[in-house]
């Protein structure tokens, strides 16, 4: 089990260039300058051989340091990352581990499908024009916390030539969605990411046959002022319309009042 993808953020104390050349160093590649993604500029991409290994750039949107290491290089991104640029926040964890025996893509399906909770959507997805070219299974949403698919790599086209049709590839895709929980995975092992959510924790513990330290969430306290805050924020629009129509904070409360009335009924 190792990590496929790793990305985060990190201050503007750090220097998008140190950074780069450092990690080129470290994996053996070199630095090239990037086109811009999406909200992303001043990027440096670190190429190894003919792919590209790592990339930073600036996020606009936040004016943080972004990074993004992919593939098999990314267990020695981490400890780069790790190791001179600590307390940073991790913002997405991949983490797999390879199979390669007859019947190895059926197997992890069935597993996987047998554990998780029904509310988890799951499902094959858009097959290829070709069938030989591997079929993948899912879990989750790309958007949530945790994510899984198992695929056939070894029919992908690019690997054909390795001859080695029955590899298959279990992948959680982990992002953890709050600041606290960003910091701490930014310190995690494959097995602790893993643990971040429990049905992708349940899904590696039958498929691994390895126990899963379950991750303790931190119990978020929120304070009065800042959940008038939200809600003022929140639903600004809501609350404007209401006004405008003539009711007034007095009338507003009074229908939440025959609403919790109604809820309480409902429940006896």
């Amino acid at each position: 089990m190792r990590f496929d993808a790793y990305a985060g953020n990190m201050s503007m104390d750090h220097k998008l260039g140190h950074a780069a050349e450092l990690a080129a160093h470290v994996l053996g590649g070199q630095v090239t300058k990037g086109r811009p993604r999406r909200r992303y500029r001043d990027v440096a991409e670190v190429t190894v051989g003919d792919r590209t290994a790592a990339w930073f750039g600036i996020d606009t949107g936040n004016e943080l340091l972004y990074f993004e290491g992919k593939g098999e290089t990314t267990p020695e991104f981490v400890d780069i990352m790790r190791t001179h640029f600590a307390g940073h926040t991790a913002i997405r964890l991949d983490v797999c581990e390879d199979f390669d025996a007859p019947g190895a893509f059926e197997r992890l399906v069935t597993l996987a499908r047998d554990v998780k909770p029904q509310r988890v959507k799951s499902g094959f997805e858009r097959l290829p024009d070709d069938a030989k070219d591997g079929r993948t299974w899912t879990a989750g949403a790309r958007s949530s916390p945790g994510y899984f698919r198992a695929y056939e790599k070894g029919k992908q086209p690019l690997y054909v030539p390795l001859n080695r049709p029955n590899w298959t590839r279990a992948e959680w895709e982990m992002k953890p969605h709050y600041a606290a929980d960003k910091a701490a995975a930014a310190t995690m092992s494959p097995e602790q990411a893993i643990g971040l959510v429990p049905w992708t924790a349940a899904i590696a513990q039958v498929v691994l046959g390895v126990d899963i330290p379950k991750y303790d969430q931190i119990h978020r306290q929120y304070t009065d002022s800042q959940t008038k805050i939200y809600l003022a924020r929140t639903f600004r629009r809501f609350w404007m319309e209401q006004l405008e129509e003539g009711r007034d904070w007095a009338c507003i409360g009074r229908e939440f009042e025959d609403i919790w009335a109604m809820d309480d009924s409902l429940k006896q």
